[in-house]
């Protein structure tokens, strides 16, 4: 009985240690470089280009695009906006006026117009750990250049309030910290970039 217990008990965790402290030492040496499709488990060419500024999804068929909101595709594949000094973040709700705004624009132009705030379903789609071995970020650096940081969804947090500013308290959304791939519950009068998907 006491073979079986002490067999049960958890290893040492050297291993997992060592592992993780390869994986931040190669992050931190191949930070600018692209996602490269040679790593093993990852899923190569699963996102098509459009040409266009979006790209398409080929397994979950979504089109994204590929610049965060407020900066847009430039020649060189690099995403850019007006006087250039970063993208714009918001707040959720913010967030959600702005992709409203978006179609407007799109409708105007006799795009389509049917963009909106990733659930976070949908958000978690395109965090890719594999590339953190390359670039440091947890999404696909060729695919989606440019600001890869926390994320809004259009999930809100229900009957759970997170905390903002450390004295007050309000109601909050899903996010994604696409440096991490980490989801988390962000309150809603905090500011984070918004990508849209249709």
């Amino acid at each position: 009985m006491n073979t079986q217990a002490s067999s049960m008990r958890p290893r040492p965790r050297r291993r997992a240690s060592l592992a993780i402290g390869t994986i931040l030492f190669l992050c931190a040496g191949a930070h600018a470089a692209d996602c490269t499709d040679n790593i093993p488990g990852k899923l190569n060419n699963r996102f098509s280009d459009n040409g266009n500024g979006t790209a398409t999804d080929t397994v979950t068929r979504l089109i994204w695009q590929r610049c965060v909101l407020s900066t847009t595709l430039n020649t060189t594949g690099q995403c850019s906006g007006i006087n250039f000094s970063g993208p714009v973040s918001y707040t959720w709700q913010e967030a959600l006026q702005e992709a409203d705004k978006f179609n407007q624009a799109e409708a105007v132009a006799g795009r389509p117009n049917t963009w909106r705030v990733p659930n976070i379903k949908e958000l978690a789609t395109i965090v890719d750990m594999h590339c953190m071995y390359d670039t440091f970020w947890a999404i696909d650096t060729k695919v989606f250049p440019g600001e890869n940081t926390t994320y809004w969804s259009s999930t809100p947090v229900v009957q759970v309030d997170a905390q903002y500013d450390n004295t007050k308290r309000q109601n909050g959304a899903w996010t994604i910290d696409f440096l991490s791939g980490r989801e988390a519950q962000t309150a809603v009068g905090m500011t984070n970039v918004v990508r849209l998907v249709r």
